[in-house]
């Protein structure tokens, strides 16, 4: 970064693009500037995305990003979580809730359309400036806590979907950029 004054924006798509993570801008009148991308980036063998889509986000005339990664839960599992007892899939929902409760970070539930969005907010200092390591411990963070309330949901749904062959690789959970 050259000169005295930090652009965060320009920061964020650094750091981004210093790992091989190819961004796609959010254009919204509420934002300063918004990325969506992949992580961890790169394709499986079967040529899917190897990783899930988060985004990072400035709000307008806030001093804070958030950090957000959005999950729809799929047909067979919306069925598989119909056919519970109410209690039961209420209990879903409320194991959602607990997890990103204990580990500090935001939950947005749509029940009635059956997905979520994990959160976090990081307040960045008064120079603007968010380290690198931060910057992807952050994104590990809501990550790894998705993959967990993903773990739950193929639990509260066990024997009511079809499980795949966990040597699949679109099972695979590696979430370091250098695999």
């Amino acid at each position: 970064m050259s000169g005295n004054k930090i652009n965060i924006k320009q920061l964020i798509q650094e750091y981004l693009l210093d790992e091989g993570i190819s961004i796609t801008k959010i254009p919204d009148p509420k934002l300063e500037f918004g990325f969506s991308f992949f992580f961890p980036p790169g394709n499986l063998p079967n040529g899917m995305q190897r990783g899930k889509s988060l985004n990072v986000l400035k709000p307008k005339g806030k001093q804070f990003i958030i950090f957000s990664i959005g999950t729809q839960i799929g047909d067979a599992h919306i069925h598989a979580l119909n056919s519970l007892e109410a209690e039961k899939k209420n209990q879903f929902f409320l194991s959602l809730r607990k997890i990103t409760l204990l580990k500090n970070l935001m939950l947005g539930l749509d029940v009635e359309n059956n997905r979520f969005q994990i959160n976090e907010q990081y307040f960045l200092r008064k120079d603007k400036i968010i380290s690198k390591n931060t910057f992807f411990k952050n994104i590990r963070r809501i990550l790894t806590c998705t993959e967990y309330c993903i773990i739950l949901l193929n639990e509260y749904c066990a024997g009511k979907v079809k499980m795949g062959d966990l040597s699949d690789p679109s099972f695979k959970s590696d979430f370091s950029l250098y695999s």
